[in-house]
């Protein structure tokens, strides 16, 4: 098992397509968190930018996970896998 930093992207002025999304977005990330799937995840407090520590065994992983969440069409995501 390795751990990965994502570095996530959101929109600047979010739709209210996005904005109803959010309840699920929140219970899927903290189904995550609770698997441990998920270390952590913080939101900046402009809410443009959001990071998450990874446990998965790929990079391919690490995007079938973010491949589930609602808001996915609305990240830009970059993966980085750490040594420590």
């Amino acid at each position: 098992m390795n751990i990965f930093q994502v570095n996530i992207s959101l929109p600047k002025h979010p739709s209210d397509d996005f904005v109803s999304l959010l309840p699920n977005q929140r219970r899927i990330i903290n189904e995550l968190l609770q698997k441990k799937i998920l270390e952590s995840f913080a939101l900046s407090a402009d809410k443009t930018k959001a990071w998450a520590a990874v446990n998965a065994d790929t990079a391919e992983e690490v995007k079938e996970i973010f491949s589930r969440f609602p808001l996915i069409r609305y990240m830009r995501i970059e993966i980085l896998q750490l040594s420590y």
